[in-house]
């Protein structure tokens, strides 16, 4: 399990009381498999990684943004550009560990040529939306 951490004893004590919290509000008295135990805290992970620390933007065309622990875990590796007919999930206003998929139909380029904004489906229409937004799912070989 991943927690986001900054290095002082505090900012431990904090993540470790948020988890604690979390982890009573469902569990209460109940006795959990392994496997429901293994989900739970997979669950309070999402949650306390979405959790905003910082505001981004107040300008933004999607409204405001802001910066989780979520953002900054996730990978820096290049990755080759989303095309059409790519399969990706669409972050959105879901609950933290639920993701919409969605088929991209057509790409637009920034000066750089990397792929910038897209036209995609998914079973709820059709959207115009940004790359950063989206995580490219690739197919197991």
């Amino acid at each position: 399990m991943l927690l986001l951490l900054h290095s002082s004893d505090l900012s431990l004590d904090a993540a470790m009381k948020s988890m604690k919290y979390h982890l009573k509000q469902v569990v209460s008295q109940q006795k959990l498999t392994f496997e429901e135990f293994s989900t739970l805290l997979c669950q309070v992970e999402a949650c306390m990684n979405s959790h905003p620390i910082l505001l981004l933007n107040t300008h933004s065309v999607d409204g405001i943004e802001v910066l989780t622990p979520g953002h900054i875990v996730k990978w820096k590796t290049p990755s080759r550009n989303i095309q059409p007919g790519d399969v990706v999930l669409k972050e959105d206003c879901l609950m933290p560990t639920q993701w919409q998929v969605a088929k991209i139909l057509t790409t637009s380029p920034g000066r750089d040529g990397y792929t910038q904004v897209v036209n995609l489906k998914t079973k709820m229409g059709l959207y115009k939306h940004p790359v950063n937004k989206l995580v490219l799912l690739v197919l197991s070989e």
